[in-house]
């Protein structure tokens, strides 16, 4: 586990769910046992509830408050 690194992507959105090359990318990310901390839509297409639903994604919802 200490050689695992954290893979961080910066917005998992709509337009970024129009390349099929970066779904397949992130797919593969998530197929890893790397920890991934990313933000993500809160709605989204079928890919973006695909993720959020997987087993072992957590999701924290961030706002001013």
């Amino acid at each position: 586990m200490a050689n695992l690194k954290i893979i961080i992507i910066d917005e998992i959105g709509k337009m970024e769910c129009f390349s099929q090359k970066f779904k397949d990318f992130l797919w593969n990310l998530l197929s890893k046992p790397n920890p991934l901390l990313g933000s993500i839509s809160l709605k989204g297409n079928k890919f973006i509830k695909k993720i959020k639903h997987l087993p072992e994604v957590r999701l924290v919802e961030v706002s001013k408050e």
